[in-house]
C-alpha cells in the first residue's frame, strides 16, 4: 500500500483548523445541495476553515445522476467555470462527480461505445471550463449487470475496471492533468468484505493513478482508525484510497 487517506471529505466537522489535520486534501461534499447557488456559498467557507477541496455532488445536478446521459446547461457550464476560477484564487480545488448507474434508466452499460463517449464528453467539456478533478461514483446502484455487460465481462468488477481504465487512459492526457477519484460500488469496509473477489479485483487491477472513496467500516464511520485503514489498504494494495467521512 503506497498511500493511504490521502483525501478527506467532510460533511458535517468539527474541525477548526482543517489545516493542522494530516491528511493532504480536506474538504467537503454538497449533499443533497440544489444546484450552485450553496456551492457559490460554501466555497469561501471551505478556505475560510482551512480545507482545500469542494466536490459537487452528482445530487445535485440532473445531467450528473439523474439524467446523466444529458449535457449540462449553459448555466451549469458557466457557473462551474465561476466556481473553479473562484476555488483557484482560494487555493480550493473544485471537484465534478458523476454517478451513471444510480438513477439513469438504462444505467451504465459499460461495453456501450455511446455511453464511454458521453462519460468522455462529459469529462473534457467540464475540465475545458476549469474543473480538472473528476469523481466517477457507482456506489448505491443496482449490482446486476445489463445484458450487454453480462456476455463480455462475466462480472459488475470486470465491468467496472475496464469503464473506469479506459476513461482514465483518455483523460489523463489532458493539460492540465486531471484527478479522477472512484466510488466502488462496495465502498464500506463491511461491503467490500462481504465481496472480497469484488474488491479485490478492483484494487489489483484498476490503475493505481485512480484514486477510490472509502467510507470506513460503515456508512457513516464516526472515526477511522490505523487498523482500519490497513485492512482496506490489503485490498487495494497499489492504489490511493480516499477516506469519506460523514
Amino acid at each position: 500500500m503506497r498511500k493511504l487517506l490521502v483525501l478527506v471529505v467532510l460533511l458535517a466537522s468539527g474541525v477548526t483548523r482543517a489545516d493542522e489535520s494530516p491528511f493532504k486534501i480536506r474538504g467537503v461534499k454538497g449533499l443533497w445541495w440544489e444546484g450552485l447557488p450553496k456551492y457559490r456559498l460554501a466555497m469561501p467557507w471551505v478556505a475560510q476553515h482551512h480545507m482545500n477541496f469542494l466536490m459537487l455532488c452528482y445530487s445535485s445536478f440532473p445531467a450528473s445522476g439523474r439524467d446523466w446521459r444529458a449535457d449540462y446547461s449553459s448555466e451549469e457550464l458557466n457557473g462551474f467555470e465561476q466556481l473553479a476560477a473562484q476555488g483557484k484564487s482560494l487555493g480550493v480545488e473544485l471537484c465534478l462527480s458523476f454517478n451513471p448507474g444510480i438513477w439513469s434508466k438504462p444505467p451504465l452499460v459499460h461495453a456501450s461505445e455511446e455511453d464511454f463517449a458521453c462519460a468522455l464528453r462529459k469529462v473534457k467539456t467540464v475540465h475545458a471550463r476549469g474543473v480538472h478533478s473528476f469523481a466517477l461514483c457507482l456506489d448505491d446502484i443496482s449490482r446486476k449487470l445489463e445484458p450487454a455487460d453480462a456476455q463480455r465481462f462475466g462480472s459488475l468488477q470486470n465491468a467496472q475496471v475496464y469503464f473506469v481504465n479506459r476513461l482514465w487512459r483518455e483523460t489523463k492526457t489532458l493539460d492540465p492533468r486531471p484527478r479522477l477519484i472512484f466510488c466502488p460500488s462496495a465502498y464500506t469496509t463491511h461491503d467490500a468484505a462481504q465481496h472480497r473477489d469484488y474488491i479485490e479485483t478492483i484494487g489489483r487491477e484498476m490503475d493505481p493513478e485512480v484514486m477510490m472513496f472509502w467510507t470506513g467500516p460503515v456508512v457513516c464511520s464516526p472515526t477511522i482508525t490505523r487498523q482500519d485503514a490497513e485492512q482496506f489498504g490489503a485490498w487495494d494494495p497499489a492504489g490511493d484510497a480516499v477516506a469519506l467521512l460523514y
